[in-house]
């Protein structure tokens, strides 16, 4: 995999600076989101973690029912 950065030549990308690249980005991500949810009204931080938590339940739902599905 190649990389183009403004005047730079091209340079392989290794795999493990891809991750590496993408770990960060996530953490950097989790970290925004914190504390976002850590900045909210309280009643607006309760109706996010709500929000979530029916997020993941219907996630769950959804993979049971694939799991079932395959077999």
């Amino acid at each position: 995999m190649t990389a183009i950065s403004g005047d730079r030549e091209l340079r392989s990308t290794t795999l493990e600076e891809i991750i590496i690249t993408e770990k960060d980005r996530l953490l950097r991500f989790i970290k925004e989101r914190n504390d976002y949810i850590r900045n909210l009204p309280e009643i607006e931080k309760k109706a996010f973690i709500e929000s979530i938590k029916k997020i993941k339940e219907s996630k769950d739902k959804i993979e049971r029912l694939l799991v079932k599905k395959r077999n």
